[in-house]
């Protein structure tokens, strides 16, 4: 059963200013671009999930500033900087900026070890727990601090690869 038009109404999912009330389809007007230059800071560790938000987000046509903050408690930033014996030969590169080179995206990394450390492991807001405590305190620090970046890079929103239910939070 086919929808029908009200004068003044247009159908619902009609795209405003495109001339008529119908829906587009592949071979009418097509798309209209999700982006007049859209932009978003992705907050990118080089796993799995943020990546392929990223590449999700770029494929729509979203113009996607991926950063990653340093804790200084990734185990490959740390192995480079001592150069343990050991660790010669391995490869030691930086999930972020691998991942951001694999998807054609600038990266930016971000030293926030210091005010990490004072704000989140020594002054949690939400106290300390055996629960998920330090997580909550780590993703709301992150998460301000990206927002915080939208204005210098004139993004309108920020992302992460978090997987809904995966974490009791």
């Amino acid at each position: 059963m086919g929808r029908t038009e009200r004068p003044g109404r247009p159908v619902l999912g009609a795209v405003p200013g495109v001339g008529s009330s119908r829906l587009p389809t592949p071979d009418t007007e097509s798309r209209i671009p999700i982006s007049a230059m859209v932009r978003a800071i992705g907050l990118l560790s080089g796993g799995l999930d943020s990546t392929l938000a990223c590449r999700l987000l770029k494929d729509q046509g979203v113009d996607v500033i991926a950063v990653h903050f340093s804790t200084g408690f990734c185990l490959n930033d740390h192995r480079r900087v001592i150069r343990r014996r050991k660790d010669q030969g391995k490869d030691l590169s930086h999930d972020a900026l691998r991942a951001g080179a694999n998807l054609d995206i600038p990266v930016e990394v971000i030293d926030i070890s210091q005010e990490y450390f004072q704000k989140v492991l020594l002054q949690p807001k939400y106290g300390y727990g055996s629960a998920m405590n330090p997580c909550l305190d780590c993703r709301i620090f992150m998460l301000r601090k990206a927002r915080d970046l939208m204005a210098e890079y004139d993004a309108q929103f920020v992302f992460t690869g978090e997987v809904l239910d995966q974490r009791p939070m």
